[in-house]
This record gives structure tokens, sequence and C-alpha cells, in this order.
């Protein structure tokens, strides 16, 4: 298997209606980029129909496209988020790469951002960081439209996620981050969190670890139809947070005995 510079991961669950667009143009802009790099799609156990029609628009691309894709990856049971993202990270297509990436499905991150981030990991050859992770904030150059009201939770949810666990990254949920292989690797067998904060262990890990992570804001787009309910979630993800916590502590406690 040749090396690749990147494999990209998309974790769908029940994207068929807004992941063509998206794939579409994240081929074009992949195509074009100046490294090498591989698209993985992901379906998080949306049910044998969904399964189908993302295979059969996975081929329609791949044939497009050829080379760029790799064979979906069907999971046959839903296991959140960072259980999709997980998967594609851990495929054969991924063994060969150097950076792992993953982006939202749903086109709320320009396929222009995704080369430019997994870009300006490649160009970072003294390995000053280990990450780069794409963050929502409005700064000079950048543009992210999003209702107000899921702003302010959001903030509301990033204060939540520093007064748990420590953790001052600015926006740990942001559907864009890039990894080196070799610092995935070396936390994959402690990560346990699958579904709304996986995000936020994943930084932790990595932290914890000395692998320095790097915000870059990006533009971004709110696309309607997010699976998350804030109401109904806000409890799994407070919870999450405090498995995090818990987590981290006893792996401490153990790690000074």
């Amino acid at each position: 298997m040749n090396a690749l510079d990147c494999l990209i991961a998309i974790p769908c669950y029940q994207e068929s209606a807004r992941l063509p667009s998206f794939l579409e143009t994240l081929c074009a802009a992949v195509a074009a980029a100046p490294f090498s790099a591989r698209i993985v799609v992901v379906d998080d156990g949306s049910g044998a129909p969904e399964a189908e029609r993302t295979r059969e628009l996975v081929a329609r691309a791949a044939a497009q496209w050829p080379g760029l894709l790799a064979a979906p990856v069907l999971l046959p049971a839903n296991l959140g988020k960072g259980g999709a993202v997980y998967a594609g990270w851990e495929s054969a297509e991924a063994a060969s790469a150097a950076l792992l990436c993953f982006v939202d499905a749903d086109g709320s991150v320009p396929a222009a951002e995704v080369v430019r981030l997994v870009g300006e990991l490649l160009a970072d050859r003294a390995e000053r960081w280990q990450a780069l992770f794409g963050s929502r904030v409005k700064l000079l150059g950048s543009r992210v439209e999003r209702l107000p009201s899921r702003h302010y939770v959001g903030r509301v949810f990033a204060t939540l996620v520093t007064l748990i666990t420590g953790l001052t990254v600015y926006d740990s949920q942001c559907g864009l981050k890039v990894v080196r292989r070799p610092a995935y690797a070396a936390i994959a067998g402690e990560l346990t969190e699958h579904r709304f904060v996986f995000d936020v262990e994943l930084a932790l890990r990595l932290l914890r670890r000395r692998f320095a992570i790097r915000e870059v804001p990006i533009d971004w787009t709110e696309i309607p139809g997010s699976k998350v309910r804030l109401l109904r979630d806000s409890w799994r993800m407070a919870t999450g947070l405090l498995r995090i916590r818990e987590r981290l502590r006893a792996d401490g406690d153990h790690s000074n005995r």
C-alpha cells in the first residue's frame, strides 16, 4: 500500500441527503491539493436502507474520482460520532497515512478549509504541533455564520468543559480536526468516549501526553438538520465530562503508585 499524507474520515448518521453535495466538493478540493489523501465515509449504524444509499453514493463518487475514496465503512450498530471517527481512523486505509483527519458530513466546514488545515500540519516539518483543531471563532479573515442561540450555548458548554476538566481549548466541538497518526496511536487505547464529548477526551489525552494542539480559526456555516438536541442531550454531555474527569484522575492515581 502506497503511503498517504492524510486519511480523511467523514462520520455519517443518516446523512444520505446532505452528504452528496459535500462529498463532491471535498473530492474536487482534495484531488487538486498538493498532497496525497484518501477519503473514507463511515456510516454509523444508520440502518440497512441508509447504508445502501451511502454505499451507492460513494461508488458514484469513486467512479468520478478514481483512487480518491476508500470503500465505505458500514458499522452494524450506532457507536456515536466519535466511534465512527475512530473506526475510520483505524481502517486499513489509515495504516499508511501520516495524518488523520475528520470532517462533518453536513458541509458546515468548507472543503477548502479541510485542505488548508491538512496542508498546514504537513508543512510543520519541525512537528511543533501534533494536532490542529478547527475553531469557530470570528477573527479577521474568518467567516462564522451561526445562530446566536447556538453560539451562546456553545460558550456555556466550553465554560463547563473548562470548569469540569480543566481543558482550555476554545472550541472543542468543531467538526474539523487533523492529528498526526503516531500521536493518535499513542492514545487510542485510552479513548472511551464515543459520543457527545469524544472531542474533549481526545484533546485531553493528547495534551496529557504532551502532544501540542493548535486551534485554527476556520470558516463555518450552520447547516439545518443537526442531530444534537440541546435539552435532550445536555445532561448526557455533562455526565460525559464528569466521566472523563474521573477517569483522568484515576489514571493519575495509578501512575503515582
